[in-house]
């Protein structure tokens, strides 16, 4: 394969290098990205540890599947999308029995430290969230906190992009009823 016209610091040119198997091109793909998907995977489960893992799997698919990445296609919404349908396959998977286990599951997540530095507001907002469906929550997690265009919610979620207003619009609704507001 020619090598990359990109210079190795722009996206594309560390794409390709990663794809050609340059092991530092791969790392700042890693470095670059990991940040937002570990804080949007924290928001959709609440869960630290899951967050991590579900990071680290869907870097190591998007990684793996390099080969198949559309030129000129932008990294970050696929990666994204490779990590939320690793967490749709999680809840599928542990579809909680009862509204209670949903509820004592949103309390158990993030572990001691991560309640001293919430606020009870933020800690009201997180349950909240638990209790929507999750697309409803993801679009509420892509949209609110990690501030992603809705053209971008749609491509990442596989959607349409009414169906991501409708959803915003929903979830928002929910959570003003959930809140008391």
């Amino acid at each position: 394969m020619a090598p990359s016209p990109f210079p190795p610091t722009t996206e594309p040119g560390l794409i390709d290098a990663a794809r050609d198997g340059d092991a530092a091109a791969r790392k700042a793909l890693v470095l670059a990205h990991q940040e937002p998907l570990f804080r949007m995977l924290v928001r959709l489960s609440s869960d630290h540890e899951l967050a991590r893992d579900l990071s680290q799997e869907a870097f190591v698919k998007a990684l793996n599947a390099l080969g198949g990445f559309r030129a000129g296609a932008a990294f970050r919404p696929w990666l994204f999308k490779i990590a939320n349908n690793l967490f749709l396959d999680h809840v599928r998977a542990r579809r909680p029995e009862s509204l209670d286990a949903l509820l004592e599951d949103g309390m158990e997540a993030g572990g001691e430290d991560a309640a001293i530095v919430r606020t009870p507001l933020q800690l009201d907002l997180e349950a909240a969230l638990t209790l929507l469906p999750v697309s409803w929550r993801q679009a509420i997690v892509l949209r609110h906190q990690e501030d992603l265009p809705y053209e971008e919610i749609a491509e990442i979620l596989g959607v349409p992009l009414g169906t991501v207003k409708t959803w915003i619009f929903r979830g928002r609704e929910r959570l003003r009823e959930l809140l008391g507001g």
